[in-house]
């Protein structure tokens, strides 16, 4: 895969992985300004799942603007632009999680770095609630509402009033930049571009948010195992040279003890490339080194995954999948997986379900619990194509190309944009490190 990085200088960020997440935000800083990056964090609320340093904000808006797989980024890009920035000046963007899982982005300028003042919003008949330090403007406009903390030093913006007191509340007691001292690569992460992911060992709702899927996260089993690592992680963001993919690297760190697993088989090829077809919503694939049994046969798995498709109904089809090449099995029709066994051999916790009816599709064993539900939507990249799986294929090829050539976890999920159909996140382990990659495909211009 031929990659290009972005020309967006250095960025300086911190995220809780949305890929994640994830991904987008080219930001020119330079390392001598380390300590007015981390001085940014003073206005933050605590607990950012994603922070994204911004010094041109044109330049931001543009890149970030069109298929970022980070949450909510068109959020991101109306807080930029209500908040413009001084050439020379820097702001900081981060995600935050207020309630049982909503995420906003807030939006922190000092107050000498924007020209903005409160008569822009007069005409919206805004709010304000006074505090010792400062006071909270309230106001709705074109894009829904708003709440704006201001003092005498800083500026920060929000859809959120709750995130707007909390860091008016921060401000007053001096107390900003707590929950991100224990990060102790977090200054050096921030001062090298890309963006910054912090420790997702516990629940995030960043590992239900990205990648998306009807603008929800995944439904898939698998999804705390979303950009799991120990400390801090700096990602890299790249573009293909043909510029059909968007692409985010996290830099090699220690892997977590929970995907431990993945030193146990070897990085492969994205296995469930050929199910990449117009029918299918998402699909989640795991690297395993195991073997299956039926009646008396035992044949090796290289991987094991789930595709949901779209079906008659709202619920479509759920499929289980192993991918065993040179099975030596050609079960063309739907069979009982009575004398059926696939062993956990990884011990995982929740192992691939073995679904009522089984059979063979080219390299793949195919099992369903609803064989009439299945036949309707089931697809797959034959050698033989007519136009609209030959355009399949291409789209399936190119979101190949975007990710590493090999690895050991795979989520991949439908885009609106139906040519630029595909989305996703991979997961790849080198003995005691590993690292995470994200891309999303692009439109063609």
């Amino acid at each position: 895969m031929e990659t290009r990085t972005t020309s967006f200088g250095s960025v300086k960020k911190r995220v809780t992985p949305c890929i994640l997440f994830l991904i987008g935000f080219w930001i020119s800083t330079s390392c001598q300004e380390d300590s007015a990056q981390i001085d940014l964090l003073q206005a933050t609320p605590v607990n950012a799942l994603i922070l994204i340093p911004v010094e041109n904000d044109k330049t931001f808006q543009s890149e970030i603007a069109t298929y970022s797989p980070v949450p909510h980024a068109s959020k991101a890009v109306d807080l930029v632009e209500r908040l413009p920035l001084k050439e020379g000046k820097k702001g900081l963007l981060s995600l935050h999680r207020v309630g049982t899982g909503t995420l906003f982005w807030v939006y922190a300028v000092k107050r000498n770095a924007t020209d903005w003042q409160a008569a822009t919003i007069s005409s919206f008949e805004p709010k304000r609630r006074a505090y010792s330090k400062g006071s909270i403007w309230e106001w709705e406009d074109e894009a829904g509402s708003w709440a704006l903390s201001e003092t005498g030093e800083w500026l920060v913006l929000s859809h959120s009033d709750i995130l707007a007191a909390e860091a008016i509340r921060q401000l007053e007691e001096e107390n900003g930049n707590t929950s991100y001292t224990h990060y102790a690569s977090l200054n050096d992460q921030l001062a090298e571009g890309g963006f910054v992911t912090l420790n997702l060992e516990d629940e995030s709702p960043l590992h239900v948010t990205w990648p998306l899927w009807e603008d929800v996260g995944l439904p898939d089993d698998m999804r705390t195992w979303r950009y799991l690592q120990p400390g801090s992680l700096h990602w890299t963001l790249k573009e293909t040279a043909d510029h059909t993919a968007k692409i985010a690297v996290s830099t090699p760190q220690f892997r977590s003890e929970k995907l431990a697993f993945a030193d146990s088989t070897s990085a492969r090829v994205f296995p469930g490339w050929r199910w990449l077809t117009p029918s299918l919503e998402w699909t989640q694939w795991t690297a395993v080194d195991g073997r299956m049994e039926f009646n008396g046969r035992s044949f090796a798995i290289q991987a094991q995954g789930v595709c949901k498709f779209k079906g008659r109904d709202a619920l479509g089809s759920l499929l289980s999948m192993r991918y065993a090449p040179n099975h030596g099995l050609k079960i063309t029709h739907w069979t009982s997986t009575q004398g059926l066994e696939a062993h956990n051999e990884l011990g995982l916790n929740k192992p691939l379900s073995v679904h009522t009816y089984f059979k063979t599709v080219g390299d793949y064993l195919v099992a369903c619990r609803d064989t009439f539900q299945a036949n309707q939507s089931l697809a797959y990249l034959s050698d033989s194509r007519n136009m609209e799986e030959e355009k399949a294929y291409g789209h399936s090829v190119q979101y190949l190309r975007s990710q590493p050539h090999e690895a050991q976890i795979w989520w991949v999920c439908r885009q609106d944009n139906p040519d630029a159909p595909w989305a996703g996140l991979t997961y790849r382990a080198d003995g005691e490190k590993a690292y995470w990659s994200a891309s999303v495909l692009l439109p063609k211009s």
